[in-house]
């Protein structure tokens, strides 16, 4: 736990204390007005024949006890309203008055009527050198001294945290010395100087309120040195409580012992200092011991916690550390990366005000946790507040302190959002891959069993044409060229389709020569290149790993193409080179022929789709969407534009990468 959470516990458990003692003030100073008012002796005092606490240092007591409660409130929250600083000030001056001038009245034997104000005393006769009413000297004084550090609060005096402890501390004096003589039963004539009676739940308050004020400012003078917790603070605690223990014991015995076997009175003293200091020697020697036992587990801790911090600083994963109210006290450099915490100082602050739409199902598992169970999940959605998703894999257990206790909770987890997101990805390919199986399979099956009906047309359309043509007139032999031209143009059509499903089925990787590629493509066209006396001009291309068949495939459709599509009376001219784009390789195939028009170049690569009329430029009107599955299988694209003599440009990329890849 950090020193600024140590600090912090402190202060909600003090704050909680000094209200409590504040509210036990008001309820017996208001019990024992009652008792004045309606005249009842029995709550002016805590038994009978015991002094009975005075009116006005009820008032007192009751202003005081709200004095304090209200410093507590300014202290824990400096922008409270301006009336709590007035009500604080007019208790100061209610205080300041009754104190002074019961003071003034001691010190001047002069009666000044502030003791029956209000009520006459009907429970105190009067005495000679005695007014019924008036309270003490030493019970005046405290009251003095509270009402000067209430003051010294209020005016914000450059130390007045220990001004206010140092007023406060003989007023926790001037308590003590109440409360034990009447544990040892001094009685007044006793008593030394100005010290008479005070009733003892006076002096029982007073001593809380003291307490309290001095614990109001934990932070600093006696009440920083005892709620600390260094080893000196530690030190402090046990040593005072023992020697106060002691003390009050041994005083006890002395002031007994000697009360009833009277002695020499300079010999008791000696005998007494010399035992108290004996007795005190050993507190101090077990005390020393303890510290220096607690000391070592300490080293031990810290160490242990200096490890832990560097540990999970330079994890590799995201890991982070929590005391047992789920705050930070350790957190690796890919925790706040993973969760995008980046200039945020995490240390000290609730895992719930980083992560406000953590669900109630975490915090029971937390609580789970802390009760030590060790809690894990591979795969878990976690909605951030931003409604983005993140997928986790996660394990949480608790860790524990030198003394076995669960001191908090070790969270690890990953960050499995992508991971998550490629293995849907992953899925939902072989799915689109199993299902375009099932389109190939069938289209396929399709092409190939219409080819039989087609055949059918064709040979009864050819029998009709042969042996019935004397029969049929004009229209019907017209009608019989249509049927038979139909069905050959189906025929293409259908093996096209056919040879479409099949490109890449049977794909076989290998190095290419894409020269040779070409080489080959020109040698099966030499007929239509001799006849329309095509040029074909072939810069140096590279060799890649890629499909053999389907690139010849790609090439041939291309240059037949670029012949097909030219102008009757125009020789074709068709330029082919390529070049390196980092890893991967452009090729351009640039033709002299009837061009593409710009809003027909994305229906060029559709199926079946002819761009031109079917009387001048026969085709089926599938070898550009031909290349593009082609191009598409060697993980590249195609895109058409025009070239400069008013021709079309094809360009088309290929990333070996993937090849080697496969």
């Amino acid at each position: 736990m950090t020193d600024l959470n140590y600090r912090k516990e402190n202060l909600a458990r003090y704050q909680f204390w000094v209200n409590a003692v504040a509210l036990l003030g008001i309820l017996i100073s208001c019990t024992v007005i009652i008792g004045w008012i309606l005249r009842i002796p029995l709550l002016l005092t805590v038994l009978p024949d015991f002094p009975s606490m005075k009116k006005n240092t009820a008032v007192c007591i009751l202003t005081a006890s709200i004095g304090i409660a209200l410093l507590q409130k300014i202290k824990a929250n400096p922008t409270s309203p301006n009336s709590f600083k007035l009500f604080l000030g007019f208790a100061a001056l209610v205080l300041l008055f009754i104190g002074t001038a019961t003071l003034f009245q001691h010190f001047i034997i002069i009666n000044l009527g502030i003791d029956n104000l209000f009520l006459d005393d009907w429970l105190s006769e009067r005495k000679e050198g005695v007014y019924p009413g008036r309270m003490n000297v030493l019970t005046a004084a405290s009251f003095v001294f509270f009402g000067i550090s209430f003051v010294a609060f209020l005016t914000k005096w450059k130390h007045q945290s220990k001004i206010m402890q140092t007023l406060l501390l003989p007023v926790m004096l001037i308590a003590s010395v109440a409360l034990i003589s009447f544990v040892y039963g001094i009685t007044e004539h006793s008593k030394m100087l100005f010290i008479s009676t005070m009733a003892v739940h006076t002096a029982g308050v007073l001593f809380l309120l003291s307490i309290a004020g001095l614990f109001i400012h934990n932070e600093v003078g006696l009440a920083g040195l005892l709620s600390g917790k260094g080893t000196g603070n530690t030190m402090a605690r046990k040593v005072m409580l023992r020697i106060t223990m002691f003390a009050l014991a041994f005083g006890f015995f002395r002031v007994n012992f000697f009360r009833y076997y009277k002695g020499d009175e300079e010999f008791s003293i000696v005998f007494s200092l010399m035992l108290y200091i004996f007795i005190s020697c050993i507190v101090i020697w077990f005390t020393a011991n303890e510290v220096n036992d607690i000391e070592a587990m300490r080293d031990a801790a810290e160490l242990d916690a200096t490890l832990m911090q560097s540990f999970i600083k330079q994890a590799p994963s995201s890991i982070a550390a929590f005391d047992t109210k789920l705050r930070y006290i350790a957190y690796s450099k890919n925790w706040v990366s993973d969760y995008h915490l980046e200039g945020v100082e995490l240390l000290g602050k609730s895992h719930y005000e980083m992560f406000p739409e953590i669900g109630d199902k975490w915090k029971i598992m937390h609580q789970r946790c802390l009760a030590g169970e060790t809690i894990h999940q591979d795969e878990d959605k976690f909605v951030r507040a931003d409604n983005n998703i993140q997928w986790l894999k996660w394990e949480i257990r608790p860790w524990h302190n030198t003394d076995g206790s669960i001191g908090g909770i070790l969270m690890f987890s990953l960050d499995i959002t992508k991971t998550k997101a490629a293995e849907e990805a992953r899925i939902k390919l072989l799915e689109l891959e199993a299902k375009n199986r099932e389109l190939e399979q069938f289209t396929y099956i399709a092409s190939h069993d219409l080819q039989e009906p087609l055949k059918t047309i064709s040979n009864f359309s050819a029998i009709l044409n042969t042996q019935y043509s004397d029969r049929l007139d004009d229209n019907g032999k017209q009608i019989l060229n249509y049927i038979s031209e139909s069905a050959v143009r189906m025929t293409e059509l259908v093996k096209g389709l056919l040879f479409y499903a099949r490109i890449g089925s049977e794909r076989k990787l290998e190095e290419v020569d894409f020269n040779e590629a070409v080489k080959n493509v020109c040698k099966d066209l030499a007929s239509a290149i001799n006849e329309k006396q095509a040029q074909i001009n072939v810069a140096t291309l590279p060799v890649l790993p890629a499909y053999k068949m389907e690139i010849n495939q790609l090439f041939q459709n291309l240059i037949s193409n670029a012949i097909k599509f030219c102008e009757k009376d125009k020789q074709p001219i068709i330029h082919i080179h390529a070049k390196a784009i980092g890893k991967s390789w452009e090729f351009v195939v640039q033709d002299n022929g009837i061009g593409i028009a710009a809003k027909d170049r994305e229906k060029a690569f559709v199926l079946f789709k002819q761009l031109h009329n079917r009387g001048v430029y026969a085709g089926t009107g599938i070898g550009l969407a031909y290349c593009k599955k082609i191009v598409e299988l060697h993980a590249g694209s195609m895109r058409i534009e025009d070239a400069t003599n008013g021709g079309t440009v094809f360009y088309f990329t290929i990333n070996p990468i993937q090849y080697e890849e496969a």
